[in-house]
C-alpha cells in the first residue's frame, strides 16, 4: 500500500488560529473545541503513516493524551484556519467625530427681491 504524502505544515508555533470545525474528537468522542474561538499553536507534530495531511497541531490549553501509551495526540489542522491580522485604521471614525465647519455668511445680506 502506498504511504500518504505529507503536506508541509502551513501553521507555525505561536500562531493564532480560528476553529472552524468543533465536532467531537473521533478518537475519544469528546468535544474539546469551540467553533469561532481563537487558539494559539504551541506545537506541530509530523509523523510518517498519519492520514492526510500527515501532520497535526497542539494548542495551548488543550492536551489529548492516549491512555495506553501516554503520548499526546495532535489535532487535525483542517479544523482551523489562520487568523488574519489587520491593522486597525480609525481615521474614518475621527472624520465622523470632527465637527463640520460652520457656513460663514457675508454681510450685508442681499435684500430679497419683492414683486
Amino acid at each position: 500500500m502506498k504511504e500518504p504524502t505529507i503536506a508541509a505544515p502551513h501553521f507555525h508555533v505561536g500562531q493564532r488560529v480560528l476553529c472552524v470545525d468543533a465536532s467531537k474528537n473521533p478518537r475519544c468522542n469528546v468535544k474539546l473545541l469551540s467553533r469561532g474561538r481563537i487558539y494559539i499553536v504551541r506545537g506541530i507534530d509530523v509523523r510518517p503513516g498519519w492520514k492526510e495531511p500527515g501532520w497535526g497541531v497542539h494548542l495551548q490549553g488543550i492536551r489529548i493524551v492516549h491512555p495506553d501509551v501516554a503520548c499526546e495526540w495532535a489535532m487535525n489542522p483542517k479544523r482551523f484556519r489562520p487568523v488574519t491580522e489587520r491593522p486597525t485604521d480609525i481615521e474614518i471614525f475621527r472624520k465622523l467625530l470632527k465637527p463640520a465647519r460652520p457656513v460663514q455668511l457675508q454681510l450685508p445680506l442681499p435684500k430679497p427681491h419683492i414683486m
